[in-house]
């Protein structure tokens, strides 16, 4: 009787995780974050650290300019010239 209702348990929990676990994950979408999410939350720190006086407004230029290079629709990615002051890296 005791093997019995052990098994019963076990087959009702294994049943109950089962349904449960689809509940429990978590999309990838929502686990990383796009580059365009990542630059504008640089951005933003930048702008509220600035406005608070904690960097210059230099920081927060250069922040921004650093996030419209590299969401540039218009830049078609042809990479660094060789001695290119324009270069993504120097970012």
């Amino acid at each position: 009787k005791l093997v019995a209702l052990t098994t019963r348990k076990v087959i009702l929990l294994v049943l109950l995780m089962l349904l449960a676990l689809p509940f429990l994950m978590v999309p990838t979408s929502e686990i990383f974050s796009t580059s365009a999410a990542w630059g504008a939350d640089s951005v933003w720190q930048a702008y509220v650290a600035y406005t608070q006086g904690e960097v210059s407004r230099e920081v927060y230029e250069e922040s921004l300019l650093k996030y419209v290079y590299f969401h540039n629709w218009f830049d078609f990615r042809r990479g660094c010239q060789s001695g290119s002051e324009e270069c993504s890296t120097l970012f």
